[in-house]
């Protein structure tokens, strides 16, 4: 689905901007990681037309952002000095379920992730059950893979 090339990349521009911070740190240099979500322009216009069934499933519970509003709000995260710049309430849960050992912005935030950490994992497995149920109705759809169905993954069907 390009899922894996997308995320090992997510997660490496993460631990870069992580490590620059603790090294920027002492001369007073700050480092903002931007997740853009989705966002009104003609490259996703275009990805859209070759995206795969399962992510374009995926895709239609999310909010589109103007490509303004997301500008505003990443020069406004980057010029408060945010270490994680999301978009909307979905960036909002999984800064606060992925900040690991970051620091807070502020006590109220700090205060904030740690009361909403249970919650927003509560939700989070229902988003990883709605994705997975997704891609396993897309998977049975597709003739040959027997672990959609419910068996091993690494198993294959009999042709009929």
């Amino acid at each position: 689905y390009g899922f894996t090339a997308y995320s090992a990349s997510k997660f490496a521009l993460r631990g870069l901007a992580e490590a620059l911070r603790m090294e920027l740190k002492p001369w007073r240099v700050g480092v903002s990681l931007v997740l853009p979500p989705d966002t009104d322009t003609p490259l996703l216009a275009r990805e859209n037309v070759h995206k795969p069934v399962e992510t374009r499933r995926i895709s239609e519970g999310t909010a589109l952002f103007s490509a303004e509003a997301v500008a505003r709000a990443t020069v406004d995260g980057m010029v408060a000095g945010q270490q994680l710049v999301g978009f909307g309430l979905d960036g909002f849960m999984l800064n606060t379920l992925t900040v690991g050992l970051l620091p807070s912005n502020s006590f109220a935030e700090g205060a904030a992730g740690l009361f909403l950490w249970p919650l927003f994992r509560l939700i989070g497995f229902g988003y990883t059950m709605y994705h997975d149920s997704i891609c396993a109705a897309e998977a049975r759809k597709k003739d040959g893979w027997a672990g959609a169905a419910g068996g091993d993954a690494g198993e294959l069907k009999a042709s009929e």
